[in-house]
């Protein structure tokens, strides 16, 4: 998830305006982070990683509906199967049953072919906010993935070597 955060949204996203990608990059950041810190607020792990995961679905299905390049529409596919597994795992830590978490799993991702289709309808109104929602996409699971998973993942030196395969799976 973070070798696509960086090659498939983030550095793309740079190279077309670099000032738009790093400000939704922050922002990516801060909409996971901020509502986990108002006193109050019930942002749970598993609430933030769904939230982080559909977030990011958003634009990435604006990007395949912009037709960018085949590499980068490949690249979201291929990322998309553990994107729905890292939704539903965590669900059934929290007693959700496996049907319940898998279809909630492939829900997080239906976004994604609805953001397409908005990106084709209105795609002169949408296009010069792809940096933006980009990185907004990456800041948000990089997000995830340093708070919820990275803890989890050094706990076992499998969890670092997966970690290390995944991404340079997405790398190549």
């Amino acid at each position: 998830m973070v070798a696509a955060s960086v090659w498939n949204l983030l550095l793309p996203a740079l190279g077309a305006d670099r000032g738009w990608a790093m400000a939704g990059f922050a922002l990516g950041l801060l909409a996971l982070l901020v509502p986990g810190r108002i006193p109050g607020s019930r942002f749970s792990p598993g609430a933030a990683l769904l939230t982080a995961v559909v977030l990011h679905n958003i634009p990435e299905g604006m990007a395949v509906g912009a037709g960018h390049s085949a590499g980068l529409t490949l690249g979201i596919a291929l990322q998309n199967i553990p994107d729905g597994a890292v939704a539903a795992v965590p669900l059934l830590a929290l007693g959700y049953g496996r049907r319940r978490a898998f279809l909630t799993g492939i829900l997080t991702g239906a976004v994604e072919p609805i953001a397409a289709g908005l990106m084709l309808a209105f795609s002169g109104l949408l296009t010069p906010w792809m940096p933006g929602l980009l990185g907004f996409a990456a800041g948000a699971m990089v997000f995830v993935v340093l708070q919820e998973l990275a803890p989890k993942l050094t706990e076992s030196g499998w969890g670092t070597v997966c970690f290390a395969l995944g991404f340079l799976a997405m790398a190549g």
